[in-house]
């Protein structure tokens, strides 16, 4: 990591007594990593409200509205984060923003700021799907994924391209692979996949390859 900052550290008296020295040069960098303070951005809307001179009506002054749902884009990204990729709890996600960054904040409040940052990644994540779609070649695989509680199924569909990830409930691995395809219809020539997957798959596209690496 590039330093932020350096600090020479010069040679010790030797043991002889003396403190002078000639030919210094660097032999070994020490790294130091910290977090700066966290200290949190706190805006507060005064919103003021009067009677009109002219015609004595009241009008009111109202938030703007990039800070109308009361939280940043960069805090708004990191709960998404903790909360969705490393998939903690609200409660865990709560408790962090509470212990750490210092903001107490509602459950409902978190569950809104989580449904935010799902709706603006959406067309990045369906961009990606479309990309994994459209190529000759794709591997694929999937693992369980427990949710709240209940058997799910994660596939990820890799090529050289992008990686595609989905989420889905079907028992059966037919159907399963069908949800990766745009209705039902694999729109990729090659399918790779390893052994255990090879029955449920054959068949998926023009060229079926079986990876022998996990066999």
């Amino acid at each position: 990591m590039s330093p932020t900052e350096t600090q020479d550290v010069t040679p010790f008296p030797c043991s002889c007594g003396c403190s002078s020295f000639k030919n210094l040069e660097p032999y070994y960098t020490h790294q130091h990593i910290e977090f700066p303070e966290i200290v949190m951005s706190v805006i507060h809307f005064i919103l003021y409200k009067g009677e009109c001179t002219a015609c004595g009506k009241t009008s009111k002054g109202y938030v703007p509205g990039e800070f109308k749902t009361g939280f940043g884009p960069r805090f708004t990204a990191l709960v998404g984060e903790i909360s969705g990729i490393d998939g903690n709890s609200r409660e865990t996600v709560q408790t962090f923003c509470s212990s750490v960054l210092g903001v107490p904040i509602s459950l409902g409040a978190l569950q809104k700021i989580i449904d935010r940052a799902s709706a603006a990644v959406k067309p990045h994540y369906e961009s990606i799907r479309d990309v994994a779609r459209s190529q000759e070649v794709n591997y694929l695989d999937e693992t369980t994924w427990k949710k709240g509680g209940k058997l799910h199924w994660l596939w990820v569909m890799i090529n050289s391209t992008v990686a595609y990830f989905m989420l889905c409930i079907d028992t059966d691995p037919r159907k399963r692979l069908n949800s990766l395809s745009v209705s039902g219809k694999v729109s990729w020539s090659v399918t790779v996949t390893d052994s255990i997957r090879a029955g449920s798959m054959a068949g998926a596209s023009e060229v079926y390859s079986v990876c022998l690496y996990a066999i």
